[in-house]
Formats: C-alpha cells, structure tokens, sequence
C-alpha cells in the first residue's frame, strides 16, 4: 500500500504490516472458505485468526467475543480495532 492510501489510512498499513508474514495463501483460502462457504460470520472468522497469531486479547483463541462489525466499515478496519483492543 502506497501513496495516498497510506497518508490516508495510516491504521490500515499499520494492520497490514502487523499480518506480514503470518498469513499464507493456503491460511487466507481456509478464511476465506469458512466465510463464504461455509456461511460463518467474517468477524467471528478473523477475530479467531487473530487470536489465532496471537494478535488478539484473546491469544489462546477460545472465547472470543465479537460484534459482527458490519455496520463498522471493513474488515481491516476491525481487524485493526480487535489489535487495537489487545494492547489495552
């Protein structure tokens, strides 16, 4: 991400930077499957793979609690604020 996009979404490329290395194209495409296939909840999904590699308060993954965060604009955007929530 470059340019404008990062002068103007500064969290995202910081969300980004913080998935670097940690997701790899067979981890996305069983996110993705689980989402789109299987009918789960995207932000129940990424809140486990967070918890997953352990970027979210919840590190061990088990009990994660979500909001399904449709209303609240993207996915980076929640991924960003579950990060966000763990250093807290």
């Amino acid at each position: 991400m470059r340019g404008a996009t990062a002068r103007e979404m500064p969290e995202a490329v910081a969300a980004l930077s913080a998935l670097s290395g940690r997701l790899d194209v067979l981890r996305m495409r069983q996110l993705n499957e689980r989402v789109e296939v299987e009918g789960q909840d995207a932000a129940r999904v990424a809140a486990e793979a967070l918890a997953e590699l352990g970027l979210a308060a919840d590190g061990a993954g088990t009990g994660v609690t979500v909001d399904s965060g449709r209303d609240r604009g993207s996915w980076l955007a929640y991924l960003w604020d579950r990060r966000a929530g763990s250093r807290a």
